[in-house]
């Protein structure tokens, strides 16, 4: 087979630390599905490999190259890892998320995210345990999400504001003001 020919659909792929699965199938809203061949593999999109569409996949998925579309990890075992060559440009939810590459899109972690020295990422980002590096980039907002996945309640408006804070600098039991020390 040339390197300019295409693999067949069904063919998989072994390199020397990934067994990469092919795309096996897409649905009606361009979605597609991504099936790890057996327990214990994971799914590889390589280096100078671009994919346009959105993605489902359970196990793990590692990007090397470049997703536009979202990303949605299915149980509690998913696993996104973006290395410093990856990309993706769209939504993002998975059980833990590992940033070392560059994501442009809202995040929400339903475990662990981690953010790895060399990580660009703009978009909001929801989660429920995070770990940052030293040199790693986040433009957007941090809520941390232990609704069960639901957005929280804005707080009644009884609630009391920053100025209200107590001698302690705790407000409601959330907040921290924090104070300029000499």
């Amino acid at each position: 087979m040339s390197s300019q020919s295409e693999p067949p659909p069904d063919q998989m792929v072994t390199s020397r630390r990934w067994k990469i699965c092919t795309i096996v199938g897409h649905m009606a809203r361009k979605e597609t599905i991504v099936r790890e061949q057996k327990a214990g593999t994971g799914t590889l999109i390589a280096e100078n490999t671009a994919v346009q569409g959105n993605i489902r996949f359970a196990g793990e998925l590692v990007v090397d190259g470049r997703v536009e579309g979202d990303v949605y990890g299915e149980g509690d075992q998913a696993t996104l890892t973006i290395s410093e060559s990856g990309t993706v440009v769209g939504q993002i939810e998975a059980s833990t998320v590992v940033v070392n590459g560059r994501v442009e899109g809202d995040v929400r972690c339903l475990g662990k995210l981690e953010l790895a020295e060399r990580a660009h990422l703009t978009g909001n980002v929801t989660y429920r345990v995070i770990e940052m590096r030293l040199g790693a980039v986040l433009e957007g907002q941090l809520v941390r999400g232990d609704t069960g996945g639901r957005r929280q309640a804005e707080p009644p408006a009884s609630a009391p504001e920053a100025d209200d804070a107590g001698e302690d600098g705790r407000k409601g039991g959330r907040s921290v003001r924090l104070r300029r020390v000499p």
